[in-house]
């Protein structure tokens, strides 16, 4: 699936929130994750997945062709 474009270029959305999330850094697992936030937390994680959509998570979101990923570090973004 291709993402967005503007002007024939493609389009990123970069959202960064950091969490200190020893086993998830480790695993990259979500079930991980989802244990070591906070429930307000875990909440913005889900409306970003809803809102954007994301493979990782199993969610459909608004915006076609954005895929909301958790990461834990930087060289895990898309190239």
């Amino acid at each position: 699936m291709d993402g967005p474009e503007k002007d024939g270029k493609p389009v990123l959305y970069f959202v960064s929130e950091t969490k200190g999330t020893e086993k998830f850094s480790k695993t990259g697992r979500i079930a991980d994750l989802k244990s070591e936030l906070r429930p307000d937390e875990w909440r913005r994680i889900q409306c970003g997945a809803a809102h954007f959509g994301s493979r990782q998570m199993k969610k459909l979101g608004a915006l076609e062709g954005v895929d909301f990923r958790v990461v834990s570090k930087s060289a895990d973004l898309p190239g």
